[in-house]
């Protein structure tokens, strides 16, 4: 897969931008979506769905990281991104046991 590969070359390069996380947990969204769902649930699972390629290419959905507040957390945002990538469709679909590292790509957890 293209966009992987891309995912995967990013994820390598020390200078990992907010931009950069922000592709790639799109890009791992539209992955996912393709993987865990039925063909004809996509579109409801993922408003920009059409096919996987124009998912990738379209998709521009903001991330935390995003926010000028968020004291952006390089590592985490790889792990998030990498933990994302080996999600059970199981946990995808039904929202849970979403990866802990997510949380803390602005530097805290939501929780605290």
């Amino acid at each position: 897969m293209i966009a992987a590969e891309a995912m995967l070359l990013s994820l390598l390069f020390a200078c990992y931008s907010t931009e950069d996380f922000s592709a790639d947990y799109n890009d791992v969204i539209c992955e996912k979506t393709e993987e865990c769902y039925d063909e004809d649930v996509r579109p409801f699972a993922d408003p920009d769905w059409t096919t996987l390629k124009d998912c990738l290419e379209e998709r521009d959905q903001p991330t935390r990281s995003d926010d000028e507040d968020c004291p952006f957390d390089r590592e985490f945002a790889k792990l998030c991104v990498e933990d994302m990538q080996s999600m059970p469709c199981q946990d995808y679909t039904a929202g849970t046991n979403w990866p802990e590292s997510c949380d803390f790509v602005c530097g805290e957890s939501e929780e605290e």
